[in-house]
């Protein structure tokens, strides 16, 4: 393992090997280049400009072992990342990290003026790669409206599967259109949007076709724009969550704005910008669901002071007795083993006729193999080319005006290993309003 110093007053044409001897640049370290296991130290003080030049900083290393790069105290033996190096593009100059790195404590710096420049990670065609960036930040300074934070290839002939790992960092925009484009895996833990960007949506997909998946969690999100949506365009097959997040004050923003295809969801959970904890949001092709406290069942969900329910909103795209608008899963730990097991949940919907178990049912997945995990399944729907029967109703009180109240119930299923249940809602019928209590009644 060989360690390579950078700082201020160095000079590319040293070795590198000490502070003494140290390199002026971060393209001047990997120019030797770095083997597995060697790292890079670059004082905090650094301001690495690469001026108005696009430039492209190359890892030689592979995702089995990326490159370690840590901003540290200038002249001290490292042993304790220091934030401040910073990494500098002007203008309408790109910087590109290409290959496998671990960043820790660097700043990403792009733009100037209004001109666009780009921060790309990870954009080769046919390079897999792993990068994650630790207590860093990413900013666009410059006012460009086609300036992103770019995560792999928007090319067509892209063959490269890469993730990037996010842990505690910070990423700034400054115009409205500016955002992140996910073309790759990006799980984004802890940190924050630095109050005063601009952005009006924070993750971005224009290219149509292109999976996504993405992880949200942890983050400080209150730095956006009260209207800011959290991700423009369904463009995508992919699933994007976003939970334990701070909204901005007042948020009046959407989950999604645009079209969502088919192939795509993203959920929205336990995310406010006051002290609750059963805030929820679902945005899919056939519907959406967010949680509500204005229609709610008498002694059903509650945190403990706050009674809620599901609001349940399909579209036009359901198909009765097929597909719907699939709930968020609700788990039940239960020791039941042998013996008959019958989950209900109670509803109520804007419907002038009752519902039936073609346009909404229950679905219990349950251990139900002897011997083993395999799951089985109680789906109250109804049978191929059978006649809809309408669902019981309801004699629990709700509060609001719809009087439609049922009751959704499983067939009777027989768990043989103790295990969780886990319970899912779908409502098929077309542009159909359900408000569903969130409180499993298992018998």
């Amino acid at each position: 393992m060989t360690d390579f110093f950078i700082k201020p007053t160095g000079s590319d044409a040293s070795d590198g090997l000490s502070w003494s001897t140290a390199k002026a640049s971060l393209a001047g370290a990997l120019a030797i280049p770095p083997a597995a296991g060697d790292r890079v130290f670059l004082s905090s003080t650094l301001l690495d400009n690469g001026s108005t030049t696009a430039r492209t900083l190359a890892s030689p290393l592979g995702p089995s072992a990326p490159l370690q790069i840590y901003s540290v105290e200038e002249g001290l033996p490292p042993t304790a990342v220091k934030p401040g190096a910073t990494l500098k593009n002007t203008g309408a100059a790109s910087l590109t990290m290409q290959g496998s790195f671990a960043v820790y404590g660097l700043t990403f710096t792009l733009g100037s003026s209004s001109s666009s420049s780009t921060l790309n990670l990870g954009t080769g065609i046919s390079t897999d790669v792993i990068q994650a960036y630790n207590e860093c930040t990413l900013e666009q300074i410059g006012t460009g409206n086609s300036s992103t934070v770019q995560l792999g290839s928007s090319s067509s002939s892209n063959t490269a599967r890469s993730r990037f790992l996010w842990n505690n960092v910070a990423v700034k925009f400054s115009q409205a259109s500016q955002g992140i484009l996910a073309l790759q895996e990006l799980t984004w833990r802890g940190g924050s949007v630095v109050p005063g960007s601009l952005c009006t949506a924070l993750l971005r997909n224009s290219i149509a076709g292109r999976g996504m998946a993405v992880l949200v969690e942890g983050v400080d999100l209150s730095g956006l724009p009260a209207a800011a949506d959290l991700i423009n365009g369904g463009l995508a097959a992919g699933r994007i969550l976003i939970r334990n997040c701070r909204l901005p004050a007042s948020w009046t923003g959407q989950l999604v704005q645009g079209v969502i295809d088919p192939g795509f969801r993203a959920e929205m959970h336990n995310c406010d910008s006051a002290g609750t904890n059963y805030q929820m949001r679902v945005a899919a092709y056939t519907g959406v669901i967010w949680s509500d406290t204005a229609i709610v069942k008498t002694g059903g969900a509650s945190d403990g002071v706050q009674g809620f329910s599901w609001r349940m909103e399909t579209n036009a795209n359901p198909t009765p007795g097929q597909v719907g608008l699939e709930s968020c899963e609700l788990n039940y730990p239960s020791s039941a083993v042998g013996a008959p097991v019958t989950v209900s949940i109670d509803v109520i919907s804007n419907s002038p006729t009752p519902l039936t178990n073609a346009d909404v049912w229950l679905e219990i997945q349950y251990l139900g193999t002897a011997g083993g995990p395999k799951s089985s399944f109680a789906r109250a729907r109804v049978m191929p080319l059978a006649a809809p029967v309408a669902h019981p109703a309801s004699a629990a009180a709700w509060s609001g005006a719809y009087t439609q109240k049922q009751r959704l119930v499983s067939e009777p299923f027989t768990p043989l290993i103790a295990g969780v249940l886990q319970c899912k809602l779908t409502l098929a019928k077309p542009n159909t309003i359900l408000y569903v209590d969130p409180k499993l009644q298992v018998i």
